[in-house]
Order: C-alpha cells, then structure tokens, then sequence
C-alpha cells in the first residue's frame, strides 16, 4: 500500500477520533489494541486489518465506509456543531466573552443575521 495512502487513512482515522472527542488510549482499548498501534495506525506507519478497522469505526460511531471518506470533512453543520461543542461547557461569563469576541470579528456579518429568529 502507498505511504501516501496509509498516511491519509491515518489522518482520517484521527480526525474521526478527535472528533468524537476520544483519545487514543480509549480507542486502544475500546478496539483491544495497544495505543501505540492507534499512534502508528494515524501516523500512517501500520495497517490494520479490515476486522480492526471495523471495530475501530464501532469504536468511533461511524460505518466502515467512512474510514476511507477522504472528502472535506467540515461541512457547514459539521462545523457548527463543533462550535457548538467547545462552547456548550462555558460559563455564562465566558459565553458573554466569546459573544463580544464574534461580534467584533465579524460586525457586518452578525448586523445581517441579527435579526434572524432561532
């Protein structure tokens, strides 16, 4: 197999896992494999087996196929939904901080959408 292919698997397999908000140990241990082999495997330096891979997609709430979906992950809703994670353990203070910060970054765009109804 191309590096080049193992390498971008790997990637692949990181993302979906930082995503889910998993370390590679949890995974490790959710697919019965060391973590040093996860750390290989997104390194693009191993292979697993097709079984493996399997459960590591179980592991990672996702089908088989979406291992090897190498489109652009971040979809608009994806994104969004990212956002929505790392903001959702704020407190109020730190919410009120982040709101003053989007409004200051993005002025034309957040008057336009101002008068949106949620």
């Amino acid at each position: 197999m191309a590096a080049s292919l193992r390498v971008r698997i790997g990637r692949r397999v990181a993302w979906l896992r930082e995503y889910e908000d998993i370390t590679q140990a949890q995974l490790a241990k959710a697919v019965g494999a060391d973590p040093m082999a996860i750390s290989r495997l997104e390194r693009g330096l191993t292979m697993p087996s097709v079984e493996r891979f399997d459960k590591i997609a179980a592991a990672l709430n996702k089908d088989l196929a979406e291992i090897f979906d190498f489109t652009d992950p971040d979809t608009e809703h994806q994104i969004f939904r990212r956002i929505v994670n790392t903001v959702c353990f704020l407190d109020r203070e730190e919410l009120e901080t982040a709101l003053r910060l989007l409004r200051s970054l993005y002025p034309a765009s957040w008057e336009r959408k101002e008068s949106r109804k949620w």
